[in-house]
């Protein structure tokens, strides 16, 4: 036992001597720390004193090293769970990489009667109702949710997918899209090539359509699964951050590619929304139809710190699985 007060006694002061001439800090006593019985891998916590508050023995697994407000805990039946200071199970927390889910901008995901929602990094109050059925973690103030999703298999490892992905703020209420205004830099230069781009990769005529198209036949079987499995994984990748359907994302490719620029302005309204500070979606919207969803098409842009502009290719992926088919060497 000498040596498991010892560990917290020395954060207790390294933490006091971290203070500031303003003596601004941690100075109060009313947390908790983890203590651990390697013996038999069960685990408690104490007070700054040493004294014993949670015996060991009831919990396998305490992922909170100081337990102010709430504690992550594993119970074998329960699986991984947040705990008040008398003990209370306030929700599961969701799994993510065999442990529980790592905080991202200040919450993490919870789960409660099979619904996702979010909860305060440092209190751990519900932020967020679980009320989805899928939801991503929040990146640059935004996470990606849907409440019509399913479970794909990807090699090891498994993806949610999805075609009616939306985005919620901090708040939980649903982020409205931005969409630049028709007279701005980056709209103008995106609507001025993404014709081009799109007919780069929907012309099956050119030389290089034809050296892929030779070099799928030539798969084997094992091969020609991993290459099905690397298309459905990009496509539904890129059409997730762009927002859009998956379904109308490969029914509309194609024909759009091979529309001309007159017949594009006459058929179609074209929209740039801010996906983020530097990724962009360029949409085509049809003038005519009103019911849900109007837009037809959704490509990527990305803006570097130059202001120069990339397309992001929706089959990157997949050229780059068969570019490594033709390398020296390559044993298929």
């Amino acid at each position: 036992m000498k040596q498991r007060k010892t560990i917290p006694t020395l954060l207790f002061l390294f933490l006091f001597g971290s203070l500031g001439s303003t003596g601004q800090g941690i100075m109060d006593d009313d947390y908790l720390v983890k203590i651990w019985d390697k013996t038999f891998e069960t685990c408690g916590y104490a007070n700054p004193h040493g004294n014993t508050i949670i015996p060991l023995g009831k919990y396998s697994i305490c992922f909170t090293d100081t337990f102010r407000t709430y504690a992550i805990v594993t119970i074998p039946e329960k699986g991984f769970i947040s705990i008040d200071r008398k003990e209370t199970m306030l929700y599961e927390v969701f799994p993510f990489d065999n442990g529980p889910d790592y905080p991202c901008e200040g919450l993490f995901r919870i789960i409660e009667n099979n619904k996702i929602g979010f909860a305060d990094e440092i209190t751990g109050d519900v932020m967020i109702t679980p009320q989805f059925d899928c939801a991503w973690p929040f990146e640059n103030g935004y996470a990606e949710v849907s409440n019509d999703c399913w479970t794909q298999p990807e090699g090891e490892h498994s993806t949610w997918v999805s075609d009616s992905w939306f985005s919620i703020d901090k708040s939980g209420a649903k982020a409205l899209p931005v969409y630049l205004e028709i007279n701005d830099p980056v709209y103008l230069a995106i609507k001025m090539r993404i014709g081009a781009d799109m007919r780069l990769r929907s012309d099956t005529t050119s030389e290089e359509s034809r050296f892929f198209a030779a070099k799928l036949k030539g798969l084997s079987q094992e091969r020609q699964q991993e290459f099905e499995t690397v298309f459905i994984t990009s496509i539904n990748e890129y059409t997730s951050q762009a927002h859009f359907n998956i379904g109308t994302f490969m029914l509309n490719f194609n024909d759009l590619g091979r529309m001309d620029s007159l017949e594009i302005a006459n058929e179609f309204d074209f929209r740039v929304q801010v996906l983020c500070n530097d990724t962009f979606a360029g949409e085509f919207w049809e003038k005519e139809r009103h019911d849900w969803p109007p837009i037809v098409m959704a490509l990527l842009y990305v803006q570097d710190k130059d202001g120069i502009i990339t397309f992001l290719d929706p089959f990157q992926s997949i050229i780059d699985f068969l570019q490594i088919e033709t390398a020296p060497g390559h044993d298929d």
